[in-house]
């Protein structure tokens, strides 16, 4: 199992490394359309 995780570890690593980049964008687009919206229904 170790030398399983070692071998494929920098694959793992970019994997998650992916996903953790591609929630941050979409973190980011949810956080801009949400203040683009309180601001909308401010005025």
């Amino acid at each position: 199992m170790i030398e399983y995780i070692l071998k494929h570890g920098n694959d793992m690593v970019k994997v998650l490394g992916t996903i953790g980049t591609f929630i941050g964008v979409i973190l980011s687009v949810f956080k801009r359309l949400y203040t683009d919206v309180s601001i909308f229904r401010e005025r």
